[in-house]
């Protein structure tokens, strides 16, 4: 069960990674000001990957998780208006 759960957050995390630096070229969004907040949101992503696999150090995770989330909210006032 565990395993299938992680397949299926690793597919479907890089599929999406896929998706949106492809519109970003598409929107000809250059810098990584405007990338962070999708960054993050991929690392809380992978980061939850880390919660489930490794449960004996959950907690270091959940603070990457933490962090994450608070980079992105921070990045956010970088993406232009457009995008939002």
């Amino acid at each position: 069960m565990q395993l299938s759960i992680t397949l299926i957050l690793l597919l479907a995390t890089f599929i999406t990674m896929f998706y949106v630096f492809q519109k970003r070229k598409k929107l000809g969004l250059k810098g990584w000001k405007s990338a962070m907040p999708s960054l993050c949101m991929f690392g809380v992503s992978l980061s939850s990957l880390g919660i489930i696999t490794f449960s004996e150090i959950a907690m270091m995770f959940v603070m990457f998780n933490l962090i994450f989330l608070l980079t992105g909210a921070y990045f956010i006032k970088y993406l232009p208006r457009n995008a939002r």
